[in-house]
C-alpha cells in the first residue's frame, strides 16, 4: 500500500469511527478519534497504531454502525460465538493486531503498565526492572518470542525533577494542546 493510499484510508476509517452509533443504544460509544500524527511525533511514530480511540466510559457497545463512502449504513456487530467482554475503557479493552502477535487471543487483567512493557518489548527496547508492567508474552507468537527474547533492563527508577515552572510549563501545553483537539 502507497502512502498516500493509506493516508486516505487512515482519514476515512477515522471519519466512520468518528460518526459511528451503537445500533442498540443509538448513541456513540466513541468519545474521541485522532489520527496518530495529530497525536505524537518523534522517531517510533510508525509504530503507533493508526488511529487512537478514547471510549465512552461505563457503556457497553454491542456492535457499530457507520455510514460507508456510498452512503449506505454498514452495521458491525460481535460474532454469534461470541460474548463481548463489556465496556471499552482505560482499565478494561486493549485491540492489538500486527506480525507477531496471536490472532484472536484474548488476554484478561491487562493493565496499563503490561501495555507499556509490550511495547516497549515490540519496539525493541529492554523493559527496565523497574517499570511495573510486564510484557504480555501469551498475546504473542512463539516464533517471535523465540526471535525476539524479552530483555530487561537492570536500573533504578530514573530521578524526578521537581522544578515546579516546568511542571507547571509542561502541563499548560497539555492543556493547550487537549484544547486544541477538543478533548478537554
Amino acid at each position: 500500500m502507497t502512502a498516500g493510499s493509506l493516508d486516505w484510508l487512515t482519514m476515512r476509517v477515522t471519519a466512520a469511527l468518528q460518526t459511528a452509533i451503537d445500533p442498540a443504544t443509538g448513541r456513540r460509544p466513541l468519545q474521541s478519534v485522532h489520527q496518530r500524527e495529530r497525536l505524537f511525533s518523534g522517531p517510533f511514530l510508525s509504530r503507533i497504531p493508526h488511529i487512537v480511540t478514547r471510549w465512552q466510559s461505563r457503556r457497553v457497545v454491542s456492535g457499530l454502525t457507520a455510514t460507508g463512502r456510498d452512503g449506505r449504513v454498514k452495521v458491525a456487530m460481535p460474532r454469534l460465538d461470541h460474548v463481548p467482554s463489556g465496556r471499552p475503557g482505560l482499565p478494561g479493552m486493549m485491540i492489538a493486531a500486527g506480525s507477531g502477535l496471536r490472532a484472536g487471543t484474548r488476554v484478561e487483567g491487562v493493565r496499563l503498565e503490561d501495555v507499556t512493557a509490550t511495547i516497549m518489548h515490540l519496539c525493541g527496547q529492554r523493559v527496565p526492572t523497574y517499570l511495573d508492567g510486564r510484557v504480555l508474552s501469551e498475546g504473542l507468537t512463539p516464533a517471535y518470542l523465540d526471535d525476539n527474547p524479552v530483555r530487561k533492563l537492570e536500573r533504578d527508577q530514573p530521578r524526578v525533577i521537581e522544578d515546579p515552572g516546568r511542571i507547571d510549563e509542561a502541563a499548560r501545553l497539555v492543556r493547550e494542546h487537549l484544547r486544541e483537539l477538543g478533548d478537554e
